[in-house]
């Protein structure tokens, strides 16, 4: 009967915490995304320098933290430009409300990638942005910032790594 009673608490041990998620891959949207719980679809406008751009977002929520994913088609105006200007545009609106921490340009499956932190006395985030032909998928990791000793803590966590590398295309 011990034997059976440390078997059980290995075996809830060794479970993968990411067992419950899901993935979400909405019809049309050419994409998916693996979240912790059950997401929320909501639609708006964005403005952009190419103008206004309706735009799907899809949100979990768990553990107070938020998971955002949203794959939009570029506009021919969004997409003049370096690689560079391109991500530095998009981001514009973020980065005029709050602090960059970090941030990295990189590779995601082959495409160009910017990924940045940054943080206000409410909230820390973490973007990633994929530029993948003529689309763009966003991921974003939205943490409370209330009684954070580290900013960046939140958002640099293995729930917010599983979210971020599940993105396929």
């Amino acid at each position: 009967m011990r034997t059976l009673g440390l078997a059980i608490a290995l075996l809830l041990v060794a479970t993968p915490a990411f067992a419950d998620w899901q993935t979400v891959a909405p019809k049309g949207a050419h994409f998916s995304v693996k979240v912790p719980a059950a997401p929320e679809l909501k639609t708006t406008d964005v403005a952009t320098g190419a103008g206004k751009v309706p735009v799907t977002v899809y949100v979990a929520t768990a553990g107070g933290v938020q998971y955002m994913a949203t794959a939009n088609d570029r506009p021919t105006s969004a997409q003049a430009g370096t690689v560079a200007e391109v991500f530095d545009r998009g981001l514009a609106p973020f980065v005029a409300k709050a602090p960059i921490i970090a941030s990295k340009d990189a590779t995601y499956r082959g495409a160009p990638m910017r990924e940045v932190v940054f943080s206000d006395h409410r909230h820390t985030v973490r973007v990633r942005i994929v530029l993948a032909g003529h689309r763009v998928y966003m991921l974003m990791v939205i943490a409370d910032r209330q009684g954070a000793t580290n900013a960046s803590s939140d958002v640099a966590t293995a729930d917010a790594e599983k979210f971020l590398t599940s993105l396929r295309y």
